[in-house]
């Protein structure tokens, strides 16, 4: 299958692609709730964010492992590409919001009413 688009956009695609149906699922089956947690979510997702970010842009930096240009931006953020960025964003809020939604269907005992409902 081919893609069509700038060979550039291929990776920033790519992240969006995969990340994006997941994001939408989740805010689909608890955007209330993410909402109410809303300061704890933006910390938890942020925290890693900035640490990866800072690892990453280090590894690069020093040659540990490169990005491919042809298929990057070629946008950089204190010397991070902006698309290793968005993968940690990305990242980040599946996992943070995967958590919250998971204590909460278990706690709220949603988990029961979705087996009733599938069952």
């Amino acid at each position: 299958m081919a893609l069509s688009g700038p060979q550039s956009l291929f990776y920033l695609g790519a992240i969006l692609g995969w990340a994006g149906p997941v994001i939408s699922l989740q805010w689909i089956y608890g955007a209330d709730v993410l909402l109410k947690n809303g300061k704890k979510l933006i910390l938890a997702i942020l925290v890693p964010v900035a640490y990866l970010s800072a690892v990453d842009s280090l590894a690069i930096n020093t040659g540990l492992w490169t990005i491919q240009t042809s298929t990057s931006l070629g946008v950089n953020i204190l010397g991070l590409p902006v698309e290793e960025a968005i993968f940690f964003l990305t990242t980040s809020t599946m996992v943070v919001q995967g958590v919250i939604l998971y204590v909460w269907t278990v706690k709220s005992g949603a988990s029961k009413r979705i087996k009733n409902t599938l069952t």
